[in-house]
């Protein structure tokens, strides 16, 4: 793309920008201030490649803070990257803005700006740049210094554009109609007509016409906004200049890595990525290692230097640069000699060719008779073996699709397919259904409502590969579940599935196991895998929800090697169908993860499981139980009603009671959690502990008959002696707010330290002692992790708090969780 011209060549060139940012909140926001008027000073001068990679090393170094000083860098750093028609990076620092940042105006009006000039829809730019620019003027929308630098850029970005669109419109017609024109430009005809010396005006015809070197020489036709978007389609495909999946299939070409760096993940939590600079030994080229392949950068199985053979490769563009995608390869040599002095591939102009052969280069005082470097010859065959798609789209890896992407297929295999499920909302009845789709870069679900269920579902079927196109990327809605994949498939009735013969090099199943023993460290409803052996399987019981609708549910525990077990919820046909035997192992597939006693499991609409699948994690996990694990011991992440321990307290979850109290949390329909640290200053004496029921899974209240004999009528059953459970009402106080707390049996035993039945036994011999017992818990310091739930009896609604998880105050962990608080300042 043309770039846009320098508004003032005069401007001396700005010391240039060295971002040392500290991430204490005063220091980094100080420093963004401090920064701008020299980010404005490169936007002034035209050097908007510069101002780009100014701000993209600024934001690396400042945290994930909604504050409105961070659009002083996200703002120019889009608009910079629109100017260079770079709209792939402009996206991406839209998406990295937290959410209450991101709905806020700036970003609302460059993101539709940046999707109409990554899809290519010139009737839309300049309208809304026109729109950016009204924003800028609005004295209350921005900071006065953003909004003039935004009003200064959005103008370069509406020249450059207008620049553009002129020339497509002059080389591909020789007539365009005023209103075409208008429509497209945004301006008015008189305007155009004295802004665009190329273009005569005929206010006759009321056309312009193309004259001198912008005469169109293929097609003599009047322009129209459609046949103009036919026309710049084609044209933007020829900018792209991609090579497509079949060009690279069969390709296998040899190269030397020479240089190999770690770089963080896209986001917290994240795997790092490995990049690579490869070589052919004349010229070299960025690279990025699937995810996947990082053991082979971890266990040095290739180093600086080692020869590669790529045998499953994607080639790509990010941010205008060539990038390879290494999906897999083969090591030919680990340890060689550098080979020849490549140059880059990006300032040389040219493409690598079809069989380059690399030959090293002498060195000086090299003997003929010494044996030589190793010669690398790349040979590719024709690409007749390949099993394409009938519409020729190139093949895209799950991970690189994106929305801003028009013509792409993806290969991919079905490893989960639900069933079609009913709805029915405010506008009517509906129904859907989903897939997972999986290939050898990651995942993604896919949905389609409605029609497209008539059209589809019969298509898809669990296990086979398909090809699959046209269909809507969009931001996946992670409240619903289903892959870790930031993106999501909209399916529709013109999606096209077609079943591939060629399932080689396309998974069974991914997995990314998360050790039970880890859970804790795992944020509430995150989507996880997880592998564990069967310790434990309730039997089926029914409840009913709000909804009135009867569900059945199966409890499992499950256990692995690093000493933990967990409680996992079946549901529905999954939880009737499932008999495990002979402690099986299993790998559950996206699983959601729950904060209610701890840290359970529970599958949801896209989970699947398979029992003792034949992968190697899964035959070490047998190996380890029938060798040790039968007769071990397991701390416990999940806890009946609450407990103590195999969980860690979240510090930056924590809340003071005032906050508790005036934050509306409990008030809404479904249960809301807190952490908060208190001292116990009241345990009511006259409830501490009841006589439960024996029986497993019931612990309802009994009461002692005549006879002697303990009665539980939700059992029907008598009994010779009740169990004994704690049923505990704490007063709390910390330096803001009291609150009541409850407390079931394992927090209490946990407060008291010792079980409700030693507690009673003691109660029966000698009361006073029994008291004495419970006082000790008094002015003790305890961190809670809590439930608020809203409750309503006899017309009067109140919240209850009940305590899930307690702990100790470890005073050696809180000192140090102080000192980490006041180095971050």
């Amino acid at each position: 793309m043309q770039q846009p011209p320098t508004p003032n060549p005069g401007v001396e060139p700005p010391v240039p920008i060295q971002p040392t940012l500290a991430t204490s909140e005063p220091t980094y926001r100080h420093q963004i201030r401090i920064t701008f008027p020299d980010l404005a000073k490169l936007a002034q001068a035209g050097r908007y490649a510069e101002l780009a990679q100014a701000c993209d090393n600024m934001e690396a170094a400042i945290p994930d803070d909604p504050d409105s000083c961070r659009l002083l860098l996200t703002g120019p750093l889009v608009l910079a990257h629109l100017i260079n028609d770079d709209a792939t990076s402009a996206y991406f620092a839209l998406k990295r803005l937290p959410g209450p940042l991101a709905a806020t105006a700036l970003p609302q009006a460059l993101l539709p700006l940046t999707a109409s000039i990554a899809d290519r829809k010139y009737q839309n730019i300049q309208p809304r740049v026109s729109t950016l620019i009204s924003l800028a003027q609005n004295p209350q929308a921005l900071e006065p210094e953003l909004a003039l630098l935004v009003e200064s850029m959005a103008g370069a970005l509406q020249l450059a554009w207008r620049k553009r669109i002129v020339a497509l419109l002059s080389r591909a017609y020789a007539g365009i109609p005023a209103a075409q024109a208008s429509a497209l430009l945004d301006l008015p005809a008189d305007k155009i007509a004295s802004e665009v010396a190329s273009w005569k005006y005929d206010a006759a015809s009321a056309t312009f016409t193309p004259v001198g070197d912008a005469v169109a020489t293929s097609v003599r036709a009047t322009s129209s906004i459609t046949r103009f978007d036919d026309a710049v389609a084609g044209a933007a495909q020829l900018e792209m200049k991609t090579q497509t999946e079949d060009d690279l299939f069969g390709w296998e070409p040899i190269l030397q890595i020479l240089i190999i760096k770690e770089i963080a993940g896209n986001k917290p939590g994240d795997p790092p990525r490995k990049r690579l600079i490869l070589s052919d030994g004349t010229h070299f080229v960025q690279a990025m290692l699937a995810t996947q392949r990082n053991n082979l950068v971890d266990e040095e199985q290739i180093v600086r230097f080692s020869v590669i053979k790529l045998t499953k490769f994607h080639a790509s563009m990010l941010a205008g640069k060539q990038l390879i995608i290494l999906i897999d390869l083969e090591v030919v040599e680990r340890d060689a000699e550098k080979i020849g002095e490549p140059k880059n591939i990006e300032s040389s102009g040219v493409v690598p060719p079809p069989e380059p052969t690399l030959k090293p280069t002498p060195t000086a005082g090299t003997s003929s008779s010494t044996a030589p470097a190793p010669t690398l010859v790349n040979k590719r065959p024709g690409a007749s073996a390949i099993s394409k798609p009938s519409n020729n789209y190139p093949i895209y890896p799950i991970e690189q699709l994106s929305p801003y992407q028009n013509k792409w297929t993806i290969k991919a295999r079905v490893t989960q397919k639900s069933d079609i499920r009913n709805f029915s909302t405010a506008r009517g009845e509906g129904k859907l259904f989903n897939v997972t789709l999986t290939d050898e870069t990651g995942e993604i679900r896919g949905t389609a409502f409605n029609t497209a269920v008539d059209e589809l579902f019969d298509k898809f079927q669990e296990g086979k590969v398909y090809f699959i196109s046209k269909a809507r990327v969009n931001i996946a809605k992670k409240k619903f579940g289903g892959s870790t994949n930031d993106f999501e498939l909209g399916l529709e009735r013109h999606t096209e599935v077609e079943e591939c013969t060629d399932a080689s090099n396309v998974p069974e199943i991914r997995y990314n196991f998360v050790e039970l023993g880890k859970l804790d460290q795992t944020e509430k409803d995150a989507i996880i895998d997880v592998l564990g052996v069967v310790s434990q399987v309730s039997d089926l019981t029914e409840l009913t929800s709000k909804a009135g609708k009867t569900l059945t549910k199966r409890d499992i525990t499950l256990v692995d090697r690093s000493q933990y077990s967990v409680r996992m919820t079946l549901w529905g046909k999954q939880a009737e169908s499932f008999h495990a035997t002979n402690n099986p192992v299993m790998a559950f597939k996206a699983v959601k993860v729950g904060d209610f006693g701890g840290r359970t499991l529970s599958m949801v609409g896209t989970s699947t499981y398979q029992e003792n699948p034949d992968i190697g994690e899964a035959h070490l996990l047998r190996g380890w139980y029938d060798s040790e694990g039968q007769g071990a011991s397991f701390n416990s992440q999940s806890a009946a009603g609450g407990g103590s321990g195999g969980g860690q307290f979240r510090r930056d979850e924590l809340m003071t009671l005032t906050t508790v109290k005036d934050s509306g949390i409990g008030q809404g329909d479904n249960a809301d959690y807190f952490s908060c640290r208190a001292t116990i200053i009241f345990v009511k004496p006259d409830t501490v502990m009841y006589t439960a029921c024996p029986s497993d899974k019931c612990n309802k209240k009994v009461t002692q008959e005549p006879s002697g004999d303990w009665r539980c009528e939700k059992c029907d059953r008598n009994y010779p002696e009740p169990d004994v459970r704690y049923l505990m009402t704490l007063h709390v106080a910390d330096h803001t707010n009291q609150l009541w707390l409850q407390a079931f049996n394992d927090v209490g035993q946990s407060i008291l330290g010792m079980t409700a039945k030693q507690l009673y036994d003691i109660e029966q011999d000698d009361h006073t002692a029994a008291q004495g017992i419970i006082e000790r818990a008094h002015s003790k310091i305890f961190n809670f992790s809590c439930r608020a739930k809203s409750d309503t009896f006899n017309d009067q609604t109140r919240i209850r708090y009940g305590i899930n998880r307690v702990w100790p105050l470890d005073y050696a962990a809180e000192g140090h969780a102080i000192l980490d608080t006041l180095k971050a300042y």
